[in-house]
């Protein structure tokens, strides 16, 4: 144990450069993550807000009903005018 003191007092300046960069790094990250988080709940609000209060999960799945009905009336559409340009 006195070895690892002995350690500490000889190297306590390396040590405490080695600690405070850590912590430099620590705290960069920390504003970063913030940064990336705010942002993403920015976002979502802005989503949330263009909703008008709706649910917005019903709402995707109306407009993804209204175009699978589109493309089926397409598709009718297409079928007849290739039978009638056959005849």
């Amino acid at each position: 144990m006195s070895i690892l003191f002995d350690l500490m007092r000889t190297y306590s300046a390396e040590i405490l450069l080695i600690a405070v960069f850590l912590s430099a790094v620590s705290l960069l990250l920390v504003i970063l993550n913030y940064r990336r988080t705010s942002k993403i709940i920015r976002k979502y609000r802005q989503l949330m807000r263009g909703a008008n209060n709706k649910n917005l999960e019903s709402m995707l799945y109306n407009q993804l009903e209204t175009i699978e009905n589109n493309l089926a009336k397409t598709r009718e559409l297409e079928l007849f005018c290739s039978s009638l340009s056959s005849r």
